[in-house]
């Protein structure tokens, strides 16, 4: 992670940021809970992969994130916990106009399917649409 990479970058980031949020491209103002960050991990690995913007509210305005350690370890706390089997996702810290946002890619697993596991509770999420949904089972 580098914030050098930002200067190349940039315009990327707004076009992806312009596309708006989809099957493929989530974002969130700021992250504070590991089990809601990792409903979308689990759901973009199932699906077709995609980024998770932190620092990027619903609208499409940067608002940027304070502590990018702070988040990175509420994401990873996310995946160790809350996310079976586990996830590798990668991260980049980009700063935009004294803003930073914290770009989150998830791959699409070949490891699927991937479940979101809280109070002893497994469940299983797909990325539908700029939602994520949850799987119902067969009963």
């Amino acid at each position: 992670m580098s914030l050098a990479w930002s200067e190349l970058h940039n315009t990327p980031l707004l076009a992806l940021i312009e596309q708006g949020e989809g099957r493929q491209t989530e974002f969130k103002r700021l992250v504070h809970s590991p089990r809601k960050i990792a409903k979308s991990i689990v759901a973009f690995a199932n699906t077709e992969g995609g980024k998770i913007l932190i620092g990027v509210d619903d609208d499409g305005r940067i608002t940027g994130i304070h502590s990018e350690k702070e988040m990175l370890e509420i994401l990873f706390e996310a995946v160790r916990l809350h996310v079976v089997p586990e996830v590798a996702v990668d991260t980049e810290v980009v700063d935009y106009k004294r803003r930073i946002v914290l770009v989150v890619t998830v791959p699409k697993s070949p490891h699927r399917p991937h479940w979101h596991v809280a109070d002893n509770k497994k469940s299983c999420y797909l990325r539908e649409g700029s939602s994520n949904k949850k799987v119902k089972r067969d009963a």
